[in-house]
């Protein structure tokens, strides 16, 4: 199959524009625009649709493998209920200690490393880096 010089031409389009115009081209084809302010993001999701709309999209079989897939569980979790993660952080032992429901800091129980080290350091971090389990945890 091949896209039509109409879907190409409107895909194309796509490529100058501002959010708002592509909140608009959304608005003409599909109602009220998602609340993403990616002009980028936007961009690409418009021309999928414009294109599985004339290709078909997803097959049934996809469609119903990705709606079977759960959320993965948060980094660290893995280490299995118990297990302590400890990061010496400006002359502060930040102590974390997993838990089957997630993450407990300060007799609190978190979702993620991510928020724990946001929340200890005044920035936002990548959690599971941040304590040493990939990367720089700078």
């Amino acid at each position: 199959m091949t896209l039509s010089s109409t879907v190409i031409r409107e895909v194309t389009s796509l490529e100058n524009m501002g959010l708002d115009e592509l909140r608009e081209v959304w608005r003409s084809h599909w109602g009220p625009p998602p609340p993403l302010r990616s002009p980028g993001l936007l961009r690409l999701t418009i021309a999928w649709r414009l294109q599985a709309r004339e290709l078909g999209g997803l097959d049934r079989n996809i469609r119903r493998a990705l709606a079977s897939q759960s959320a993965s569980p948060a980094d660290g979790l893995n280490l299995g209920e118990g297990a302590v993660i400890r990061r010496q952080w400006q002359g502060q032992l930040i102590e974390v200690v997993v838990r089957s429901e997630g993450f407990e800091w300060k007799g609190e129980i978190w979702k993620s490393l991510s928020a724990i080290a946001r929340n200890a350091t005044g920035v936002r971090r990548n959690g599971p880096a941040f304590f040493g389990l990939r990367g720089d945890g700078k």
